[in-house]
């Protein structure tokens, strides 16, 4: 039954007032059913939202659903990875790949079976040793893009993400290696790239790799390795020559881990112009230079350049750079354990304060040695990181960059832990550089030109990254006790 209420207030003599409210049965449930209406959009819409949440990173993480027509409809497209047309161009305006290619009796090397498909730190080490072959062959030095696949669309996947199949050299490396000039007085033909080879380059004389393999025999060093390919592309007049893909790589991807095999290399390659003439692309030394800030915070307030600023390859003082290897590596430590391997050649130099030394015991003991020198914990970094600071190399570090594919919730405690231990002046990671779309694809050149000139570098042994960097720094002069290991 409805009510009425009466309510009154006095004031002055002439003002009272009454309050009246009406309620019924009706309204409440109207009001309850209102309210109800209301609970349920709003649980429908957050249930929407975070299925519409998950669905993108469902997609996100599967790029052959990513690029349907259907889904970008309904979420829009993505950009593609950069194909790097820019250096492509470039390479095809080089000065050698105009006029007459044999003009003054140049001939060529291709050797189509380098190695591919594989880290970039893989590629290189073989790119290297295969370029310093044909370089002391005289003749000259054709070099791939870098390859993800080979032939193919321009777009491939790795972690569930496109990434660019194919990458034109000059993206990455600066030098010789990739059509620029020798030395002075080096009269050996300026590289050129496959595309060109292939088209002056029709009909080349084939060579393939079995009867050299055999002439040099299995375990050859690669200093014998290569006094036996020039002997055989000395006996051919021919001004092209190839060695065909099915022939395999000349440097076989294992020998990169016996320094009985590379090692007898190296008076002869740290002297050759393919190395000591090495360089990286425009990419990497801008991304250095955008963030150099990390690198050396006091470049802030600074009123003039610093010598790291105005010499792209001049030793950075005070940084310490460390390469931490996450992700893969997790899993690949404990099978190079269960393996027996060492530590890559060109991280095991004489000199090194820091050799790989087999471990003796039981097997769990010989896995904790595995894991502390492959994937150290966070304090076995922190005390390794300690050492090197008080050693006599370490003398003026003040900043740390950590060259890594770590994910960022571990990087921010193992930054915490560094920080702890020592007051540094800045503790960044790759995850903290400031990129560009074309810089974030080879994101690793910045970070193996930040460990080449760093102060002090610690390198991961078994890894092709870290041999790569210590090879040009012992190339570059860099002293022995200044690049160390886990």
């Amino acid at each position: 039954m409805p009510t009425l209420s009466f309510s009154s207030s006095s004031g002055s003599e002439s003002s009272s007032s009454l309050k009246m409210s009406w309620s019924s049965p009706l309204d409440s449930t109207r009001l309850r059913r209102r309210r109800r209406v209301l609970y349920f959009a709003c649980a429908l819409f957050v249930t929407l939202l975070c299925g519409a949440w998950a669905t993108i990173r469902f997609v996100e993480r599967r790029p052959h659903l990513r690029n349907t027509e259907f889904v970008q409809t309904i979420i829009g497209p993505r950009p593609l990875p950069p194909l790097y047309h820019d250096f492509r161009k470039a390479e095809r305006r080089l000065p050698q790949h105009q006029g007459k290619p044999f003009a003054n009796g140049e001939k060529y090397l291709w050797v189509a079976s380098h190695s591919c498909c594989s880290g970039w730190g893989n590629v290189m080490q073989d790119m290297i040793l295969t370029a310093h072959l044909t370089h002391v062959s005289g003749r000259a030095f054709v070099f791939d893009d870098y390859l993800w696949v080979r032939g193919g669309p321009a777009y491939s996947e790795y972690n569930g993400k496109l990434i660019p199949a194919h990458i034109p050299m000059s993206a990455i490396l600066a030098g010789p290696l990739v059509g620029e000039k020798w030395d002075a007085n080096d009269t050996t033909p300026l590289s050129i790239s496959k595309e060109y080879f292939q088209k002056i380059c029709p009909k080349p004389h084939i060579l393939h790799g079995e009867p050299v393999r055999a002439a040099h025999g299995n375990g050859a060093s690669a200093q014998k390795i290569t006094d036996t390919w020039i002997k055989y592309l000395a006996d051919i007049d021919d001004p092209c020559v190839e060695i065909p893909g099915e022939s395999g790589s000349i440097f076989h991807n294992f020998m990169f881990g016996s320094k009985e095999e590379i090692l007898p290399i190296w008076p002869e390659l740290s002297k050759s112009p393919v190395l000591t003439r090495l360089g990286w692309s425009s990419l990497a030394h801008n991304a250095v230079k955008t963030n150099l800030a990390l690198l050396e915070p006091s470049m802030l307030h600074a009123k003039s350049a610093s010598k790291a600023d105005s010499d792209p390859y001049s030793q950075i003082e005070g940084l310490l750079a460390i390469h931490v290897r996450r992700g893969d590596f997790l899993e690949h430590c404990e099978n190079l354990g269960h393996w027996g391997a060492g530590f890559l050649a060109f991280n095991q130099f004489p000199d090194f304060l820091d050799p790989w030394e087999t471990p003796q015991g039981e097997e769990e003991q010989k896995m904790a040695v595995y894991r502390r020198r492959c994937v150290p914990t966070i304090q076995q970094i922190v005390d390794k990181v300690e050492r090197v600071r008080q050693s006599k190399a370490g003398w003026g570090l003040r900043n740390i960059y950590i060259m890594t594919n770590g994910d960022t919730a571990w990087l921010s405690q193992l930054k915490d832990a560094l920080r702890e231990a020592f007051a540094w002046d800045s503790v960044a990671t790759s995850r903290d550089m400031t990129l560009t779309w074309n810089e974030k694809y080879v994101a690793h050149i910045a970070d193996m030109l930040i460990g080449q000139r760093a102060q002090v570098f610690i390198g991961n042994g078994f890894s092709s990254v870290t041999s790569n960097v210590a090879m040009i720094r012992q190339g570059k002069g860099f002293r022995p006790e200044s690049t160390r290991m886990w």
